[in-house]
C-alpha cells in the first residue's frame, strides 16, 4: 500500500529574558498535506480491505480458491491447497446430491468467470 509520508513542521521560536525563557504558543503547526496524510493513513487500510460483496465472497477468498485450483490440477493433486479444500467441502454440504470429486470440483471453480 502506498503510504503518504509527511512531517510536522516546527518552529522552534524561543522568546527569552532575563528572568524566563517560553517557547512560542504554537510550536508544532498541522499541514494541509501533514493533516491528508495523516487521514489516508488512518482510513486507507479500512476503505481498501472492506470488501463486502452482495454474494458475500470477497474477490480475495474467490482468487484464493482459483488459484489453489490451478495448483491442483497443475500438479495433478500433489497440492492441496487450503481454499479449494474448505470450497469443495462447503460444496459438498451445500449441494448433496450433486457429488463431484475434487479434481472436477477445480475445474468447475476455474471454468466460472474465467
Amino acid at each position: 500500500m502506498l503510504t503518504l509520508v509527511a512531517s510536522f513542521p516546527v518552529r522552534a521560536e524561543f522568546s527569552c529574558s532575563k528572568p524566563s525563557c517560553k517557547i512560542a504558543d504554537n510550536p508544532l503547526q498541522l499541514s494541509g498535506t501533514t493533516v491528508v496524510g495523516l487521514i489516508y493513513t488512518v482510513l486507507a487500510p479500512f476503505i481498501l480491505t472492506s470488501e463486502a460483496t452482495t454474494d458475500g465472497f470477497s474477490k480475495h477468498y474467490t482468487q484464493a480458491v482459483k488459484d489453489d485450483a490451478a495448483a491442483y490440477i497443475a500438479t495433478d493433486g500433489d497440492f492441496n491447497g487450503p481454499m479449494l479444500e474448505s470450497a469443495w467441502r462447503a460444496y459438498l454440504e451445500q449441494h448433496a446430491h450433486l457429488q463431484p470429486s475434487k479434481k472436477e470440483f477445480a475445474y468447475r471453480v476455474l471454468a466460472i468467470n474465467s
